[in-house]
């Protein structure tokens, strides 16, 4: 039966949009029985489609999505039984036609239960324009939650991943053969049409994650290959991932902002082995910590470096908290840093005996710095390094207004050059330990601090 209708008026005349269950195509939702067919022709029939909380679809190949598919769970569940062949539970009808986006798909309010057989995906996004997804459960799925292959001005949201063995969420440009994979009704399991002879999706760009829980995942967001503009995560929560946020050798960030999200239980919780252009990556309003014996986890906070031929530029990195990391922030090779009003809260492992020069806020290789405004308690062997490689120097460095407490060397500095410390507070660290150790380095100035030992506050070195 009709559940409801509505209208709206367009230019071209009354367009009439019909909501109707996944049942009046014949879903019988038991658990038991196949509903992957009837549950297609649901998808297909161009109504708005709804199911009931006490819904349990067995699904046994991928359910293709076409433009304009809307579908509302009602909190049921899809349960994938494809064999052990791996295979998107729902994807994109691009996967086999390339450069043809599919358009304005909604899909919330269900939960998927995968098999976690290998390959398998619960949402293949390719080519993937204005989606809407909220809501969404994945548990047992092999690799991928969501995989983004061409994806833009997509919105996901309150998205939850449980224990997945590859990266809830994929990033990627690049479109290669065995991206994505759809199930078939004859039992096979095909990748999309793209090979390496082909074009490239669409440029990933201008999708919205925000609000979504990563558990126990291997990778809670994954910026994977290719030009990737705009891709944002912002309100999440990431727990127990070995790599909460990744990006690897072959992405190009462009305009990344990365903010108010939470990092507990992780290895890493972001990692850029990347680089991205000159419209920056931003790290913002982050809380990290560790779990359990929190001064033996070796985790890094936010790890930057260059693994290309490209030097990364403006990264900001601001307002995130520390609570408990061996090392929360270390910074190689960019130009252009701003790196302010960060807190870092009993850093660095204290149990590392031989890892010597283990510091809360390290930077190496840097050009155009601006640092200032953070605070570092209880941090064992040192709050703040930066130093450059042999045979090179860190240039234009401006650090001031950091607040040091109860740290053994406050502030290591070497091979600098155009540099200016100012309003620096330093209070409660170990005796006999350094406030400000500076070797190697030119043409600097030191000044107004407060707490120093040993060094005038009016220095100048040229």
């Amino acid at each position: 039966d009709i559940i409801a209708s509505s209208s709206t008026g367009q230019s071209a005349g009354l367009v009439m949009q019909t909501t109707m269950s996944a049942g009046n195509f014949g879903a019988v939702g038991d658990g038991v029985a196949d509903d992957t067919k009837p549950i297609q022709k649901a998808l297909d029939s161009g109504c708005n489609i709804v199911a009931k909380k006490e819904d349990s679809f067995l699904v046994t190949y991928s359910l293709l999505l076409g433009s304009n598919t809307n579908f509302d769970g009602g909190m049921c569940e899809f349960i994938v039984s494809f064999g052990g062949i791996g295979g998107s539970v729902f994807i994109s009808s691009t996967y086999d036609t390339p450069n043809t986006p599919v358009n304005s798909v909604t899909l919330k309010n269900f939960k998927v239960k995968g098999e976690g057989a290998i390959g398998e995906n619960g949402i293949g996004m390719c080519q993937s324009i204005g989606w809407d997804l909220s809501d969404i459960t994945f548990s047992n799925i092999y690799y991928h939650a969501l995989d983004l292959g061409g994806a833009q001005y997509c919105d996901i949201k309150n998205i939850r991943s449980y224990g997945l063995l590859g990266a809830a969420i994929q990033f990627d440009s690049l479109a290669t053969l065995g991206v994505v994979f759809a199930k078939l009704e004859n039992g096979t399991s095909v990748p999309n049409a793209f090979d390496a002879n082909e074009p490239a999706w669409t440029v990933t760009k201008h999708n919205k994650v925000e609000r979504c829980l990563f558990d126990g995942c291997f990778i809670g967001v994954q910026y994977h290959r290719g030009p990737l503009i705009s891709n944002n995560i912002n309100n999440s929560t990431f727990s127990g991932c070995p790599r909460g946020i990744y990006c690897d050798d072959e992405a190009f960030l462009q305009n990344t902002i990365i903010a108010n999200n939470v990092f507990s239980g992780n290895d890493t919780a972001c990692r850029i082995a990347s680089y991205f252009d000159s419209v920056g990556f931003s790290f913002n309003d982050i809380k990290g910590e560790t779990n359990g014996n929190t001064t033996e986890v070796f985790a890094y906070g936010l790890e930057v470096f260059r693994n290309s031929s490209s030097t990364p530029k403006n990264l900001t990195v601001t307002h995130n908290k520390y609570n408990r990391l061996m090392i929360p922030q270390k910074i190689t090779n960019v130009n252009g840093v701003t790196n302010t009003c960060n807190v870092f809260f009993d850093c660095s492992n204290k149990n590392a005996g031989n890892n010597i020069g283990s510091c809360a806020n390290e930077m190496v290789d840097v050009n155009n710095v601006l640092v200032g405004m953070n605070r570092y308690e209880a941090c064992f062997d040192c709050g703040f390094k930066v130093s450059a490689s042999v045979n090179s120097s860190v240039s234009s460095f401006v650090y001031s207004s950091d607040q040091f407490r109860t740290t053994r060397n406050a502030v290591l500095l070497s091979n600098l050059d155009d540099y200016e410390i100012g309003g620096v507070l330093v209070s409660g660290y170990a005796s006999g330990s350094a406030v400000f150790k500076i070797s190697d380095s030119i043409r600097g100035h030191i000044h107004n601090n407060t707490g120093n030992q040993g060094l005038n506050n009016t220095s100048t070195f040229e």
